[in-house]
């Protein structure tokens, strides 16, 4: 299915996953021909129609967006019954590793920058990090980690007994569910986006023990030393005064990565999503400029 403006046109399909998993992508391709391609990951309990405004302003940019809803969310978490659970993180690095292959087959000329929003920022950061340490190729132009899962601030984290109890649970019922509540002031200081993500149907609170896990000990291990495998350009931003992941973590793997071509934007009092916050143009243009340049190299 196809919907087209007067700078971008929206393709969405399902897609096949190598173990026969069905998910659902989306395609923002711009009226012109691009110049860099983006592959995104969305962040937790949301989708990856929620990024159509972002997206259509990098198409008017000439950046083509590909992303897709990852596995226990959006459309291919209602198709397959199993919300909040990701069927593991290797089987995410692999749907990221699929996606690559098809973008790269259909664009080889064009370089590609992955980024990811939240917990789709950590899995971003931790998919090059295991390349690297696998010592596999890291077929990319550069990274973009908006507001990455890597630490949870100290007022949000949870207490021993849940965070070892989930430990515990998760290698023996990893797909159990856990609804978490959300403070929806916490995602963006405007009012309408607020309720808009409140009354959209494909966002859900749920997250499994498994997925819960694999995203903790995903940010420990860049917290601990991932940092140090992170070569290629990078680009971070992080609110200030963001409760769901922690902006100082974010510094601290800035400042460590040995990146030569890195960039970072802190924002005092700006939320989760920056990109839906009141500072939205600064952030977009930011992003904006850091993949044109890549672009231009």
């Amino acid at each position: 299915m196809t919907s087209s403006s007067a700078s971008v046109t929206i393709d969405t399909k399902w897609f096949q996953a190598s173990d026969g998993t069905s998910i659902f992508t989306r395609t923002w391709i711009p009226s012109t021909e691009p110049k860099i391609v983006l592959c995104h990951l969305h962040g937790l309990g949301e989708h990856s129609g929620r990024y159509t405004p972002i997206f259509t302003q990098y198409a008017q940019h000439g950046i083509k967006s590909y992303s897709f809803d990852q596995r226990g969310f959006g459309e291919t978490g209602r198709k397959s019954g199993t919300l909040g659970y990701n069927d593991g993180i290797k089987r995410v690095y692999a749907d990221v590793d699929e996606l690559l292959a098809r973008v790269k087959s259909e664009h080889p000329e064009l370089p590609i920058v992955l980024s990811g929003q939240s917990m789709g920022g950590g899995l971003a950061l931790g998919y090059v990090v295991s390349k690297v340490t696998q010592s596999k190729p890291v077929d990319l132009a550069g990274i973009i980690a908006m507001s990455p899962f890597i630490l949870l601030p100290k007022e949000t984290a949870p207490d021993p007994f849940t965070y070892w109890g989930g430990r515990i649970l998760a290698p023996i019922v990893p797909s159990l569910p856990i609804k978490k509540v959300l403070d929806i002031r916490s995602i963006s200081r405007v009012e309408s986006v607020r309720v808009d993500y409140l009354n959209d149907p494909l966002n859900h609170q749920y997250i499994s023990v498994g997925t819960g896990n694999d995203i903790l000990s995903n940010g420990d291990n860049l917290h601990k030393s991932g940092y140090q495998h992170l070569h290629i350009p990078l680009c971070m931003a992080h609110g200030e005064a963001d409760i769901i992941t922690s902006a100082p973590a974010t510094k601290d793997f800035f400042e460590k990565a040995p990146s030569q071509t890195k960039v970072i934007k802190l924002i005092p009092d700006a939320v989760h999503e920056l990109h839906n916050d009141l500072c939205r143009e600064d952030v977009i243009d930011f992003y904006t400029k850091f993949m044109l340049g890549l672009a231009a190299n």
